[in-house]
């Protein structure tokens, strides 16, 4: 489906089969054409390869060490989250370094980046894993293609950012 374009190709090979079955899903459920309360089980596949792909980057452009990267701790939703109080802002705040780094050199691609990454993060991953009272978060047909297309974008606009960097490097 995506099989040579670099964004796809970057991730693991099992962030690359959850990517598949997102779209094997989406497209099953088209065209079954029935109507579902909740589609949010078709994004799941897309929201979990999203987090590999998020950890995988900020390992290689230098935000995680390994032992952070491997480890079970980090948390992108927080590492992410632009709004996180002042007190909780500690060395895994990476929204912040992920800013000066786009500010510094990754161009105009990643102006937004960061925003991005943590938008595709929280309307992608929180709103269709969690619960909240009186925000039930079902989502149709039409919002799971969009959730999976933003996950999509991110990850290629982050690709892309990091081999004009490592094209600049070299």
């Amino acid at each position: 489906m995506f099989k040579g374009q670099g964004w796809f190709e970057y991730l693991d090979k099992p962030m690359r089969e959850l990517v598949e079955e997102a779209y094997y899903l989406l497209d099953r459920e088209e065209v079954a054409g029935e109507s579902l309360v909740d589609y949010s089980f078709v994004v799941f596949p897309m929201a979990k390869a999203y987090e590999g792909f998020v950890k995988k980057y900020l390992f290689d452009i230098g935000l995680l060490d390994e032992k952070t990267y491997l480890g079970k701790q980090f948390r992108i939703g927080r590492s992410l989250n632009p709004g996180l109080p002042e007190k909780y802002r500690d060395e895994w705040w990476l929204f912040d370094d992920m800013v000066e780094r786009c500010r510094e050199g990754m161009g105009k691609k990643a102006k937004n980046l960061p925003m991005k990454m943590w938008k595709a993060w929280k309307e992608g991953r929180n709103r269709i894993f969690h619960y909240f009272v009186g925000e039930e978060g079902e989502i149709d047909l039409v919002k799971a293609r969009e959730r999976i297309e933003s996950f999509r974008e991110v990850m290629e606009q982050a690709f892309d950012c990091k081999m004009e960097v490592s094209n600049r490097e070299n």
